[in-house]
Protein backbone atom coordinates (compact mmCIF):
# COMPACT_ATOMS: atom_id res chain seq x y z
CA UNK A 1 0.00 0.00 0.00
CA UNK A 2 1.17 3.78 -0.68
CA UNK A 3 2.04 5.57 2.64
CA UNK A 4 0.82 8.68 1.23
CA UNK A 5 -2.77 7.56 0.74
CA UNK A 6 -2.91 6.25 4.06
CA UNK A 7 -1.94 9.64 5.50
CA UNK A 8 -4.34 11.78 4.11
CA UNK A 9 -7.46 11.11 6.50
CA UNK A 10 -5.44 12.23 9.47
CA UNK A 11 -4.41 15.41 7.89
CA UNK A 12 -7.60 16.00 6.38
CA UNK A 13 -9.07 16.05 10.11
CA UNK A 14 -6.28 17.60 11.22
CA UNK A 15 -7.25 20.79 9.38
CA UNK A 16 -10.71 20.51 10.54
CA UNK A 17 -10.60 20.28 13.86
CA UNK A 18 -10.11 24.66 14.52
CA UNK A 19 -13.07 25.00 12.09
CA UNK A 20 -14.67 23.13 14.53
CA UNK A 21 -13.42 24.41 17.78
CA UNK A 22 -14.12 27.91 16.56
CA UNK A 23 -18.32 26.83 16.26
CA UNK A 24 -17.97 25.51 20.19
CA UNK A 25 -19.25 27.86 23.15
CA UNK A 26 -16.58 30.07 25.06
CA UNK A 27 -16.41 27.95 28.38
CA UNK A 28 -14.35 31.54 29.77
CA UNK A 29 -15.69 33.06 32.98
CA UNK A 30 -16.72 36.71 33.02
CA UNK A 31 -15.05 38.94 35.71
CA UNK A 32 -17.39 39.67 38.76
CA UNK A 33 -18.12 43.56 38.84
CA UNK A 34 -16.98 45.31 42.75
CA UNK A 35 -18.41 48.40 43.00
CA UNK A 36 -16.61 51.18 44.24
CA UNK A 37 -16.83 51.92 47.76
CA UNK A 38 -18.35 55.21 48.52
CA UNK A 39 -16.96 57.77 50.28
CA UNK A 40 -18.00 59.22 53.30
CA UNK A 41 -19.54 62.48 53.71
CA UNK A 42 -19.73 64.56 56.86
CA UNK A 43 -22.46 67.23 56.23
CA UNK A 44 -25.60 66.97 57.87
CA UNK A 45 -26.97 67.72 61.98
CA UNK A 46 -26.64 65.71 64.57
CA UNK A 47 -26.93 65.51 68.30
CA UNK A 48 -25.40 62.94 70.91
CA UNK A 49 -23.93 62.37 74.26
CA UNK A 50 -20.79 62.90 76.65
CA UNK A 51 -18.80 61.79 79.65
CA UNK A 52 -15.25 62.90 80.91
CA UNK A 53 -13.28 64.04 83.61
CA UNK A 54 -12.51 67.80 84.73
CA UNK A 55 -9.38 69.53 86.28
CA UNK A 56 -10.31 72.85 87.89
CA UNK A 57 -8.20 74.85 88.46
CA UNK A 58 -9.16 78.26 90.85
CA UNK A 59 -6.58 81.22 92.42
CA UNK A 60 -7.51 82.95 95.02
CA UNK A 61 -6.29 86.03 96.41
CA UNK A 62 -7.32 87.61 99.84
CA UNK A 63 -6.16 91.59 100.03
CA UNK A 64 -6.60 93.82 102.97
CA UNK A 65 -6.56 97.68 102.82
CA UNK A 66 -2.88 97.24 105.20
CA UNK A 67 -3.61 100.20 107.63
CA UNK A 68 -1.51 100.87 110.73
CA UNK A 69 -5.11 99.37 112.75
CA UNK A 70 -5.68 96.81 110.45
CA UNK A 71 -4.29 92.74 111.32
CA UNK A 72 -6.21 91.47 108.89
CA UNK A 73 -3.23 90.99 106.71
CA UNK A 74 -1.16 88.92 109.62
CA UNK A 75 -3.89 86.89 109.61
CA UNK A 76 -3.90 86.44 106.67
CA UNK A 77 -0.72 85.90 105.72
CA UNK A 78 -0.45 83.41 109.06
CA UNK A 79 -3.21 81.22 107.80
CA UNK A 80 -1.68 81.48 104.12
CA UNK A 81 -4.68 82.50 102.79
CA UNK A 82 -3.32 85.43 100.93
CA UNK A 83 -3.17 83.60 97.99
CA UNK A 84 -4.64 79.74 97.44
CA UNK A 85 -4.76 77.69 94.57
CA UNK A 86 -7.26 75.16 94.79
CA UNK A 87 -7.35 72.01 92.14
CA UNK A 88 -9.44 69.06 91.76
CA UNK A 89 -10.58 66.58 89.59
CA UNK A 90 -14.04 65.71 88.82
CA UNK A 91 -16.78 63.65 86.51
CA UNK A 92 -18.50 65.80 83.98
CA UNK A 93 -21.04 64.83 81.46
CA UNK A 94 -23.88 66.21 78.86
CA UNK A 95 -25.40 66.39 75.25
CA UNK A 96 -24.03 68.04 72.18
CA UNK A 97 -26.11 69.42 69.03
CA UNK A 98 -24.29 70.79 66.31
CA UNK A 99 -24.48 71.13 62.14
CA UNK A 100 -21.20 70.08 59.62
CA UNK A 101 -20.55 70.68 56.18
CA UNK A 102 -18.22 68.93 54.06
CA UNK A 103 -16.61 70.72 50.80
CA UNK A 104 -15.87 67.35 49.33
CA UNK A 105 -16.97 64.22 50.56
CA UNK A 106 -14.39 61.60 51.01
CA UNK A 107 -11.31 63.86 51.68
CA UNK A 108 -12.05 67.41 52.60
CA UNK A 109 -12.44 70.73 54.60
CA UNK A 110 -15.06 70.26 57.20
CA UNK A 111 -16.54 73.19 58.88
CA UNK A 112 -19.12 73.19 61.33
CA UNK A 113 -21.03 74.75 64.55
CA UNK A 114 -21.62 72.93 68.06
CA UNK A 115 -23.42 73.92 71.42
CA UNK A 116 -23.33 72.13 74.63
CA UNK A 117 -24.45 71.85 78.22
CA UNK A 118 -22.93 69.61 81.32
CA UNK A 119 -23.34 68.95 84.89
CA UNK A 120 -20.14 68.98 86.52
CA UNK A 121 -19.27 67.98 90.19
CA UNK A 122 -15.83 70.22 90.39
CA UNK A 123 -15.45 71.13 94.24
CA UNK A 124 -12.01 71.99 96.36
CA UNK A 125 -12.21 73.09 100.03
CA UNK A 126 -9.32 73.80 102.34
CA UNK A 127 -9.53 74.52 106.10
CA UNK A 128 -6.50 75.66 107.73
CA UNK A 129 -5.43 77.21 112.01
CA UNK A 130 -3.10 79.03 113.31
CA UNK A 131 -2.16 80.43 116.63
CA UNK A 132 0.63 83.17 117.58
CA UNK A 133 1.47 85.27 120.47
CA UNK A 134 2.51 89.02 120.44
CA UNK A 135 3.20 91.73 122.80
CA UNK A 136 2.19 95.47 122.50
CA UNK A 137 4.86 97.89 124.74
CA UNK A 138 2.31 100.67 123.69
CA UNK A 139 -1.02 98.83 125.26
CA UNK A 140 0.41 98.60 128.62
CA UNK A 141 2.54 96.11 127.87
CA UNK A 142 0.00 93.45 127.14
CA UNK A 143 0.79 90.02 125.38
CA UNK A 144 -1.68 88.96 122.86
CA UNK A 145 -2.63 85.28 121.93
CA UNK A 146 -4.60 84.67 118.55
CA UNK A 147 -5.86 81.92 117.49
CA UNK A 148 -7.63 82.16 113.87
CA UNK A 149 -9.21 79.50 110.92
CA UNK A 150 -9.64 79.87 107.87
CA UNK A 151 -11.91 78.60 105.32
CA UNK A 152 -12.09 78.27 101.67
CA UNK A 153 -14.16 76.60 99.14
CA UNK A 154 -14.47 76.45 95.16
CA UNK A 155 -17.00 74.70 92.52
CA UNK A 156 -18.46 74.51 89.24
CA UNK A 157 -21.24 72.81 88.59
CA UNK A 158 -22.44 73.48 85.06
CA UNK A 159 -20.60 74.07 82.09
CA UNK A 160 -21.62 75.24 78.36
CA UNK A 161 -19.90 76.55 75.20
CA UNK A 162 -21.29 77.73 71.64
CA UNK A 163 -17.85 77.10 69.39
CA UNK A 164 -17.16 76.90 65.32
CA UNK A 165 -15.26 73.60 64.59
CA UNK A 166 -12.48 73.39 61.37
CA UNK A 167 -11.21 69.81 60.35
CA UNK A 168 -10.23 67.57 57.57
CA UNK A 169 -12.21 64.35 56.88
CA UNK A 170 -10.43 61.53 55.90
CA UNK A 171 -13.27 59.84 54.79
CA UNK A 172 -14.05 57.93 58.44
CA UNK A 173 -11.77 59.99 60.38
CA UNK A 174 -12.46 63.45 60.78
CA UNK A 175 -9.82 65.66 62.99
CA UNK A 176 -10.75 69.19 64.36
CA UNK A 177 -10.17 72.54 66.02
CA UNK A 178 -12.53 74.02 67.75
CA UNK A 179 -12.66 77.84 69.81
CA UNK A 180 -15.69 79.93 70.61
CA UNK A 181 -17.83 80.97 73.94
CA UNK A 182 -17.89 79.20 77.10
CA UNK A 183 -20.43 79.70 80.16
CA UNK A 184 -20.56 78.15 83.76
CA UNK A 185 -22.01 78.72 87.05
CA UNK A 186 -19.05 79.09 89.49
CA UNK A 187 -19.15 78.83 93.38
CA UNK A 188 -16.79 80.45 95.84
CA UNK A 189 -17.28 80.73 99.84
CA UNK A 190 -14.32 82.20 102.39
CA UNK A 191 -15.01 82.48 105.73
CA UNK A 192 -11.90 83.62 108.66
CA UNK A 193 -12.25 83.25 112.09
CA UNK A 194 -10.34 85.25 114.60
CA UNK A 195 -10.39 85.32 118.39
CA UNK A 196 -7.72 86.64 121.05
CA UNK A 197 -7.12 86.83 124.75
CA UNK A 198 -4.50 89.12 126.89
CA UNK A 199 -2.52 89.24 129.72
CA UNK A 200 -0.66 92.27 131.30
CA UNK A 201 0.51 93.24 134.81
CA UNK A 202 -3.05 94.22 135.31
CA UNK A 203 -4.71 91.32 134.29
CA UNK A 204 -6.37 89.68 131.84
CA UNK A 205 -9.14 89.65 129.05
CA UNK A 206 -10.14 88.27 125.99
CA UNK A 207 -11.77 89.99 122.64
CA UNK A 208 -15.03 88.65 120.72
CA UNK A 209 -13.92 86.76 117.35
CA UNK A 210 -14.13 88.54 114.54
CA UNK A 211 -15.73 86.78 110.66
CA UNK A 212 -14.40 87.87 107.57
CA UNK A 213 -17.02 86.03 105.03
CA UNK A 214 -17.31 85.85 101.36
CA UNK A 215 -19.84 84.39 99.36
CA UNK A 216 -20.27 83.95 95.43
CA UNK A 217 -22.54 82.02 93.06
CA UNK A 218 -23.10 83.08 89.50
CA UNK A 219 -23.17 82.75 85.96
CA UNK A 220 -19.75 83.28 84.02
CA UNK A 221 -18.79 83.48 80.48
CA UNK A 222 -15.52 83.51 79.02
CA UNK A 223 -13.61 81.59 76.25
CA UNK A 224 -12.78 78.02 75.51
CA UNK A 225 -10.24 76.45 72.50
CA UNK A 226 -9.33 72.98 72.17
CA UNK A 227 -9.80 70.09 69.51
CA UNK A 228 -10.17 66.54 68.42
CA UNK A 229 -10.97 63.36 66.66
CA UNK A 230 -13.96 61.90 65.17
CA UNK A 231 -14.76 58.39 63.97
CA UNK A 232 -17.76 57.55 61.87
CA UNK A 233 -19.15 53.71 62.40
CA UNK A 234 -20.04 51.59 60.18
CA UNK A 235 -24.06 51.93 59.17
CA UNK A 236 -24.67 48.45 60.67
CA UNK A 237 -23.18 48.78 63.92
CA UNK A 238 -24.61 48.01 66.89
CA UNK A 239 -23.71 51.01 68.40
CA UNK A 240 -26.21 52.85 65.87
CA UNK A 241 -29.74 52.44 68.07
CA UNK A 242 -31.50 54.57 66.55
CA UNK A 243 -31.32 53.68 62.86
CA UNK A 244 -29.82 56.69 62.39
CA UNK A 245 -28.25 57.82 58.96
CA UNK A 246 -24.55 57.79 60.47
CA UNK A 247 -23.07 57.39 64.31
CA UNK A 248 -19.92 59.02 64.95
CA UNK A 249 -17.69 58.41 67.97
CA UNK A 250 -15.49 61.32 69.36
CA UNK A 251 -12.88 62.11 71.81
CA UNK A 252 -12.07 65.84 72.70
CA UNK A 253 -9.89 68.05 74.79
CA UNK A 254 -10.94 71.38 75.90
CA UNK A 255 -9.77 74.66 77.94
CA UNK A 256 -11.71 76.73 79.22
CA UNK A 257 -10.97 80.25 81.36
CA UNK A 258 -13.56 82.08 83.06
CA UNK A 259 -11.50 85.22 83.87
CA UNK A 260 -11.26 86.59 87.23
CA UNK A 261 -14.40 88.07 89.49
CA UNK A 262 -14.37 90.23 92.40
CA UNK A 263 -16.59 89.01 95.76
CA UNK A 264 -17.74 91.33 98.02
CA UNK A 265 -16.78 90.76 101.50
CA UNK A 266 -18.54 91.41 105.13
CA UNK A 267 -17.21 91.62 108.09
CA UNK A 268 -18.17 91.89 112.29
CA UNK A 269 -15.10 93.95 113.63
CA UNK A 270 -14.63 93.68 117.47
CA UNK A 271 -14.13 97.10 119.44
CA UNK A 272 -10.31 97.22 119.24
CA UNK A 273 -9.76 98.66 116.05
CA UNK A 274 -6.24 96.53 115.64
CA UNK A 275 -8.88 93.74 114.47
CA UNK A 276 -10.56 95.80 112.16
CA UNK A 277 -11.51 94.10 108.96
CA UNK A 278 -13.18 96.64 106.79
CA UNK A 279 -11.95 96.82 102.92
CA UNK A 280 -10.85 93.25 102.42
CA UNK A 281 -11.33 91.59 99.04
CA UNK A 282 -11.46 88.76 97.42
CA UNK A 283 -10.55 87.85 94.13
CA UNK A 284 -10.78 84.22 91.91
CA UNK A 285 -9.86 83.32 88.69
CA UNK A 286 -11.11 79.80 87.43
CA UNK A 287 -9.94 77.69 84.62
CA UNK A 288 -11.33 74.20 83.62
CA UNK A 289 -9.38 71.20 81.75
CA UNK A 290 -11.79 68.83 80.30
CA UNK A 291 -11.38 65.38 78.63
CA UNK A 292 -14.22 63.84 77.35
CA UNK A 293 -15.78 61.09 75.23
CA UNK A 294 -18.90 60.93 72.88
CA UNK A 295 -21.18 59.56 70.76
CA UNK A 296 -23.51 61.39 67.62
CA UNK A 297 -26.50 60.31 65.87
CA UNK A 298 -26.77 62.02 62.37
CA UNK A 299 -30.56 62.28 61.18
CA UNK A 300 -30.56 63.18 57.54
CA UNK A 301 -28.39 65.73 55.71
CA UNK A 302 -30.16 69.20 55.30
Amino acid sequence: MNKPFVLLPVIAVAAATPVLAADLPSRSVSPVFVAPASSFDWTGGYAGINLGVGLADSLILNRSPGVATDRASEVLNALKFDRLRARDAGALGGGQIGYNYQVRPGSGLVIGFELDAQYADLRKRRIAASARSWSDARDSDRTYTENAGGLSQTGLDFLGTARARVGYGFDRVLVYGTAGLAYGTTNYRGAITESYRWASALGTGSGETTVYSAQSHRLQTGYVFGGGVEYALPADSFLNFFGATAATLKAEYLHFDFGSQKVGQTAEAVPDLKFKAAGNSTKTNTGVDTFRAGINYRFGIF
